[in-house]
């Protein structure tokens, strides 16, 4: 009889320990946001059967069941991002300049999946002569393409790259769609540049954000 009930709580608190495990793992901290989930367990207590000889024929004892609820608190996480500013330098391939976005990481560690956007920003656009210089580039030149982001945990369900975006306006680099994004993905992609006869690298200055 004691072994049913330690059973039953070695499975309660496993329970737990796999909850904040899971937590860890999209990299949750914690924050003011809290939920309360109540779970019932067998306890295992039973009544007494009769002794054996005991006088005269009497009602057989039924076992006797009881449970308990165990509230648990589990805290969500925050949505971040990872860097929140980054350099791409580009360099001439054919008629375009063109450099790689270097990988940003979304954790969306809240539990609510509401979904979000990481969207990037040009701060700075700066051309670089043959002989050095320092050159104008003009905002019609520049064009963003994002590229499918990568999942590390959660589900690609929802999750998209954003679209290509000309000139030097805010951009979505990847997105979530309400009901999804619960975990942590990766996303990059491309910047180009439309070539002129003096202009021989370039370099563009990202802001990142999420939200």
């Amino acid at each position: 009889m004691a072994r049913r009930r330690f059973g039953a709580l070695v499975v309660a608190s496993a329970t737990v320990v796999v909850a904040g495990a899971m937590a860890a793992t999209v990299g949750a901290t914690p924050s003011s946001a809290a939920a309360t989930t109540a779970i019932s367990y067998d306890t295992g207590r039973r009544s007494t059967p009769p002794h054996a000889g005991a006088p005269g024929p009497g009602p057989v004892a039924r076992p006797e069941t009881q449970t308990q609820t165990i509230r648990l608190e589990i805290r969500g996480g925050e949505l971040t991002v990872e860097p929140r500013s980054l350099t791409v330098a580009l360099s001439s391939d054919g008629d375009v300049l063109r450099g790689t976005i270097p990988a940003i990481t979304v954790v969306d560690a809240r539990g609510t999946l509401e979904g979000w956007h990481a969207r990037v920003r040009m701060v700075d656009v700066v051309g670089v002569g043959s002989d050095g210089s320092t050159l104008r580039v003009p905002p019609g030149q520049v064009v963003l393409t994002p590229a499918e982001p990568s999942i590390v945990a959660g589900t690609p369900e929802g999750v998209a790259a954003g679209r290509p975006v000309r000139g030097r306006g805010n951009g979505t680099l990847l997105r979530a769609a309400p009901s999804t994004g619960g975990g942590t993905f990766v996303g990059g992609g491309t910047i180009e540049i439309e070539r002129s006869a003096d202009t021989v690298a370039a370099t563009v200055t990202l802001a990142v954000a999420v939200g």
